[in-house]
């Protein structure tokens, strides 16, 4: 079979084409065709190894392919449905494309646009890399914690002693006539799966999974497109990611602000007109600084100047509705200068350590 007959072939398995050529990435080439690349360009190596510009030049087309070898992995665990292996593929990419952007080895963009076109919208990091976190108190206290009432896929970390229990509640509300169930996964330090399982809409979930060794526990929850309204109980547990999809009224939640930060976005996005919200900032004495809401467009930035002594400390953003429309779906979004954690309480917040120790709780 010729390629292109081949190339034909998975096409119309994989219900592809070269318009959403990532669907079929993998299969048009395999690990056994990047192998054949690598030998390639090693030999090329050894043959210009004497000289400056070949080998520079064997270095780009190096890059190259190794982009293209982890854009194919990507494809293959999206076409697994692996949930963990996807997320450990995308981040692999994610890292790849971070080392090489000013390289121009690929129009990384293009391929970000072709990506999201074959598969919708990028995933949300939801697996723990390993960053070291610490707690931002000592102590935490008692606290009546609000349900955050999230839509998507999302990651959340609990820095556990050992004989700790991870606990969480999770419940799920139909949105629409959608009787699909959210799934969730609980994995331990050194990616170990602990414990899976799925909820109902209409029903409540209260996980208790024993922790067998002191660390980070990650809980993955894909909702299904659900509402999932969910309590972290661990004394230091925090919601991963930049960017949090939520669904109608939700409670307020915490974020770091490092030292010697100056100032920070926050950004409200909405399909607005019809669906709208609005968010507050507060800072660490609970003083409403900024606020925002979308309406007369789907998107309203904030710029929030930190005064001296309030970094190093925990802000809160606080949902409501909007001044018209309904709460349905909207996004927050930290700006880049701020870790990407939020807690359901300020003094259960985990942030980056930067001595890089992950074990001081």
């Amino acid at each position: 079979m010729s390629h292109r007959e081949r190339f034909r072939d998975i096409e119309k398995r994989l219900n592809a084409n070269w318009a959403l050529y990532p669907r079929m990435a993998h299969e048009c080439f395999t690990p056994v065709a990047f192998a054949r690349g690598r030998q390639l360009l090693d030999d090329a190596r050894k043959t210009a190894k004497d000289d400056a510009t070949a080998l520079a030049r064997v270095e780009f087309l190096q890059k190259g392919l190794t982009h293209a070898e982890k854009c194919a992995a990507a494809s293959r665990a999206r076409a697994s449905g692996d949930f963990l292996a996807i997320q450990d593929a995308l981040n692999d990419l994610r890292s790849c494309r971070r080392q090489i952007e000013r390289d121009n080895v690929a129009n990384l963009a293009y391929c970000a646009w072709i990506e999201s076109r074959a598969f919708g919208e990028a995933r949300r990091a939801v697996a723990y890399t390993g960053e070291p976190l610490r707690p931002i108190a000592e102590k935490v206290a008692s606290a009546e914690l609000k349900p955050i009432s999230l839509r998507g896929d999302f990651g959340f970390l609990a820095l556990l002693g050992a004989q700790e229990t991870f606990r969480a509640t999770i419940a799920i509300r139909k949105v629409g006539k959608n009787n699909t169930p959210a799934s969730w996964t609980l994995v331990g330090p050194n990616q170990v799966k602990l414990a899976a399982g799925t909820v109902e809409p209409g029903k409540t979930c209260e996980l208790e999974v024993a922790a067998p060794a002191k660390g980070v526990y990650n809980l993955i929850l894909t909702s299904a497109n659900n509402a999932a309204l969910t309590t972290l109980h661990n004394d230091y547990a925090v919601i991963l990611g930049r960017d949090l999809g939520l669904i109608h009224a939700s409670g307020p939640m915490w974020f770091y602000v490092p030292l010697r930060t100056r100032s920070f976005t926050v950004t409200l996005k909405s399909p607005a007109p019809g669906e709208t919200a609005r968010i507050t900032i507060h800072d660490p004495d609970g003083r409403e600084v900024a606020s925002g809401f979308t309406g007369p467009a789907e998107k309203a930035v904030l710029n929030v100047k930190v005064p001296a002594g309030q970094d190093g400390k925990a802000w809160s953003v606080v949902p409501s509705c909007g001044p018209a429309g309904v709460m349905e779906d909207y996004s927050i979004i930290l700006g880049e200068e701020l870790p990407p954690y939020w807690a359901q309480a300020p003094d259960r917040l985990l942030v980056p350590d930067k001595q890089g120790n992950k074990e001081r709780h």
